[in-house]
């Protein structure tokens, strides 16, 4: 248990008190306390309200400048992560690497895998790094519209999932990618969040809602490396901000998906996508007024989101 200082304020300087009464007082604190040493001078206020002692006169004793108003604990509530804010506040150590205190605000960094997406102040508990996140990247290879030979918006989860265990990021990976039969809205479990880079800091949404309302926290413009892109790319989507197979007429005539992702040298069909520059809508399906599309035999990106 942890010990609890008190401190004994001097008695008062009173001329009312009876001869001796001073020195009867005295030695009957210093019996019962065998460290109380007496007068000294009073404790000093500060305009804050809090409390400190004086800095000690004859017979006085020196106190701590970080003492809090609550008298429980001298220490530093803007650094201390044991009284972060306020005193007995710590900071929650649930999925961190260690714990931090600035400014009275838990600012832990957090294990691999979770993410401090909240930093409650000093009225309301930490909650550590609170959430599970899943990492999301653009891939640094580009493909053509048959997934270079892996067909399928399954296909796409291939490519995804080959980048990423290239580089040592493990899991299970989809590709915000829709076909016929796929699209990440029946793909993917929409009950997970948050979404960050794979740099575990960068967000880009809160929950599948916030990632599918047509606007980003973040554009999408890290690839599985973690290496911020120079200029922005075009990603193979043929989803809408729902996270559904978008079909839409496109200036370059209808949108085919590639025919599923299956034909890798078309000249004819085409397939949708996004753009890594935009985190309005346009980052999974480009165009003001009608969608862009891409020649199936060119090369795009995809996008890459951790299951």
């Amino acid at each position: 248990m942890m010990r609890r200082s008190v401190n004994i304020p001097n008695l008062p300087r009173d001329s009312r008190l009876r001869p001796g009464s001073l020195l009867v007082a005295c030695l009957g604190l210093f019996f019962a306390t065998t460290a109380f040493e007496c007068p000294g001078p009073e404790p000093a206020s500060g305009t804050d309200g809090t409390t400190t002692s004086g800095p000690g006169g004859a017979g006085g004793t020196g106190g701590s400048p970080t003492s809090t108003s609550t008298g429980m604990c001298t220490t530093d509530v803007n650094t201390d992560p044991a009284n972060c804010g306020a005193c007995g506040r710590a900071c929650d150590p649930t999925g961190t690497t260690n714990l931090s205190c600035k400014n009275g605000v838990c600012d832990s960094p957090c294990m691999q895998g979770f993410f401090n997406g909240s930093h409650p102040d000093a009225l309301q508990p930490d909650d550590g790094c609170e959430s599970i996140v899943h990492r999301v990247f653009v891939t640094s290879l580009a493909v053509t519209g048959d997934m270079n030979g892996n067909k399928g918006a399954a296909g796409g989860d291939v490519v995804c999932t080959d980048a990423a265990h290239k580089v040592g990021l493990l899991g299970q990976w989809g590709a915000w990618l829709s076909d016929a039969s796929s699209s990440p809205s029946s793909r993917f479990p929409i009950d997970f969040g948050p979404f960050v880079l794979v740099d575990e800091i960068t967000p880009i949404a809160k929950d599948w809602l916030d990632l599918t309302d047509g606007n980003l926290i973040n554009p999408i413009d890290e690839d599985e490396s973690g290496a911020i892109l120079l200029n922005p790319v075009d990603v193979w989507t043929s989803t809408g901000i729902d996270g559904k197979l978008t079909t839409q007429p496109g200036p370059q005539g209808p949108l085919t998906s590639c025919v599923d992702w299956t034909l890798p040298m078309s000249d004819v069909d085409l397939g949708g996508i996004g753009n890594t520059a935009f985190a309005d809508f346009q980052w999974t399906m480009e165009g003001l007024t009608l969608p862009q599309a891409a020649y199936c035999y060119t090369q795009q990106h995809l996008y890459c989101m951790e299951l």
